[in-house]
């Protein structure tokens, strides 16, 4: 599951060496992994992709994935972690929010994730005013966790910027 980690930055590259194909090439490497799921939107993202097929995993594409770690590690919910679900006093269910957000943000998948994330029964709304700092340090990769939530909602919320989520945040 999630590959790309996100892909925040498309055009992300190391010396020549693209993120998406390093990071496919670094998933085949495993032995127990046989083939890869992945989506694209455009004829140029396939023939990118499909430059891992078959190559082998190289130090160059080490450092790629390194550079990329570095620059996005502390904006990057990590799939299946969870580690700081139980964190949140209200109970805002946090890894599906940001998951939602990483769909509204790089996937470009806006619609899907604003109404999946109206959908969730407990929201960040309140994340801005909440004075429990239970949440801050319980993620193991130090994610700044009510910010994250309190952008994620911003985003994901219909009620902001008029009735649409906000696209421009920075990343």
């Amino acid at each position: 599951m999630k590959t790309l980690a996100g892909e925040r930055d498309f055009s992300f590259s190391s010396k020549g060496v693209p993120f998406q194909p390093a990071a496919f090439k670094w998933v085949l490497s495993h032995p127990e992994i046989s083939g890869l799921v992945v989506t694209f939107k455009t004829i140029s993202q396939f023939d990118l992709y499909l430059t891992a097929s078959g190559e082998r995993f190289t130090a160059a594409d080490e450092r790629t994935l390194k550079q990329y770690a570095e620059r996005y590690s502390e904006e990057y919910c990590r799939t299946g972690c969870n580690d700081c679900e139980t964190a949140c006093p209200a109970g805002v269910d946090i890894a599906t929010t940001f998951r939602y957000d990483m769909y509204f943000r790089d996937y470009g998948m806006e619609k899907t994730a604003m109404e999946s994330y109206a959908a969730l029964r407990k929201k960040a709304e309140n994340c801005g005013t909440c004075e429990d700092e239970s949440c801050a340090g319980a993620c193991p990769y130090g994610l700044s966790i009510k910010t994250l939530l309190q952008e994620a909602h911003e985003s994901l919320s219909f009620s902001a910027c008029g009735g649409r989520g906000r696209s421009d945040r920075n990343v």
